[in-house]
């Protein structure tokens, strides 16, 4: 697969009706420098202490466990955890239509319940940290198709974008591409569609 734009994480959560969805960008290089201490060492804790595979379920707990540890005693500033209920948005169908809403904001007014955020954080950790951490070409394949095993997928498409590719109704289905599909798309328009990673 051709990677020539970023890789944004799409999380699920699964409920009656609609879906809900859990949008993902990759840090920021500003951000990412100033919690690099803090981001690699959950990185090497997904290979040495819980291993790739599992680490997804519990990336979370990993990367608050390791900012606990760098912050000093009442400090009132931002955390990387605040980063990333600001930078992640949750993508929800309201009145009639697909809208989003910064993850803070949502777990603030009940859109999102803390047991479904719980359910899909370590995910939403796990691509974080390991898209700061690793080269981009390698991100499919060492990171998506992790992901995919628990029912997450990449996405080149901007948070706009990918809203306006849900369905309205559910008769309508959401457009998917496969991997060739992928490619050619990359290869002759600016945006692509979701990707799925090959197992």
């Amino acid at each position: 697969m051709k990677i020539d734009q970023s890789l944004n994480l799409v999380s699920t959560v699964e409920r009656d009706g609609f879906p809900l969805y859990v949008y993902v960008t990759p840090f920021p290089y500003e951000v990412i420098e100033q919690y690099y201490g803090i981001l690699g060492q959950t990185f090497s804790r997904f290979y040495q202490d819980i291993g790739q595979i599992g680490s997804p379920r519990v990336a979370g707990m990993m990367l608050r466990e390791a900012a606990r540890a760098a912050t000093p005693e009442g400090f009132t500033g931002t955390t990387v955890m605040d980063e990333i209920h600001r930078l992640a948005r949750v993508v929800v169908f309201l009145d009639g239509r697909w809208q989003q809403l910064p993850l803070g904001q949502a777990l603030d007014k009940g859109i999102i319940d803390k047991e479904e955020w719980r359910d899909v954080e370590g995910e939403v950790c796990f691509s974080i940290v390991s898209c700061a951490m690793q080269k981009r070409n390698l991100i499919p394949s060492l990171v998506g198709k992790v992901l995919a095993m628990y029912g997450a997928q990449l996405t080149s498409l901007n948070v706009t974008a990918f809203l306006a590719s849900l369905p309205t109704s559910k008769t309508e289905e959401t457009p998917e591409a496969t991997t060739e599909e992928a490619d050619e798309q990359t290869q002759s328009q600016p945006v692509s569609g979701v990707v799925h990673i090959p197992s």
